[in-house]
């Protein structure tokens, strides 16, 4: 697996800082966040990826992918006509622009105005992510939902459209706060319905849920999430999706280190369980 950092956990960065710091801490990999119209716009930029291109080049790190926040604010699965029109325009174009920077992941928020909470929000979701099968085919890339719903309806939701374009970002706080069962969500999943894991903890102790908090230090089961994952032989990005850091990369080098410290740890447990297997065997 394959570590790497939303940019919205790097905090206000520069551009050449938002490149610095992952390699600074050792990450492999950005996922470039659209949070605001701001964001959105620089997608029509003929020259930003080419800026991109330039920037991951420079900094020998990856983009893992691509996550439009900024979906949602926009009521696009049951409201007017126009905003379903406005967030198919925003994902066709940052298709375009992941297949051009090597982005294998564009992430789409199912959540808040766009949560599949009845029967034709769900039949919404299947309509509108099959119309951008083609674009993310042409494109080379994914589309990986991310909602906060429970993996019954993911499977149901992916084996509907039957698409292999189109997955699930999995992120370990969303669930935990839901309440789901993420180990039998990875494990009926699968890693080839699975386009990328995210790293969050939260404590759910306090209402609202607290979400600032370091990785390992909240109610999220890392290990046994590790474990789940390893089962079913994922191997793809890891995310960071941890409070923001400062100026310096001073906090984005301990999520870093977490992070590892997670990966690490089920890399042991797996060897220690391979040589006592090997070992009963002889």
């Amino acid at each position: 697996m394959r570590l790497s950092i939303q940019e919205t956990s790097l905090g206000p960065q520069t551009f050449q800082d938002t490149w610095r710091l992952p390699k600074q801490a050792g990450l492999e990999g950005l996922n470039l966040c659209y949070s605001d119209k701001a964001d959105i716009g620089v997608l029509g930029n003929l020259d930003y990826p080419v800026q991109i291109e330039d920037m991951a080049r420079r900094h020998e790190v990856a983009v893992s992918g691509m996550h439009l926040g900024y979906l949602s604010q926009i009521p696009f699965l049951v409201g007017e006509p126009a905003n379903r029109e406005k967030g198919t325009q925003i994902v066709r174009r940052a298709l375009e622009v992941a297949g051009r920077i090597g982005a294998p992941v564009v992430v789409v928020p199912l959540d808040g105005p766009n949560s599949i909470k009845r029967p034709e929000h769900y039949e919404a979701a299947i309509a509108w992510l099959r119309g951008l099968a083609f674009d993310a085919r042409e494109a080379g890339v994914v589309i990986a939902i991310d909602g906060s719903t429970d993996w019954k309806q993911v499977r149901d939701l992916l084996s509907s459209l039957d698409v292999p374009q189109i997955k699930f970002c999995y992120d370990t706080g969303d669930a935990a706060t839901a309440r789901h069962d993420s180990i039998r969500m990875i494990r009926n999943l699968g890693a080839d319905r699975i386009a990328q894991v995210h790293f969050k903890d939260v404590n759910l102790s306090v209402q609202p849920p607290d979400f600032s908090v370091r990785l390992g230090r909240g109610d999220v089961r890392f290990d046994a999430i590790m474990f789940a994952l390893r089962s079913v032989m994922y191997d793809g990005w890891v995310v960071l999706e941890t409070p923001p850091g400062d100026k310096d990369g001073q906090i984005v080098a301990l999520h870093a280190e977490d992070a590892r410290g997670i990966l690490a740890r089920s890399q042991d447990k797996e060897s220690q369980e391979g040589s006592a297997v090997e070992h009963a065997a002889s």
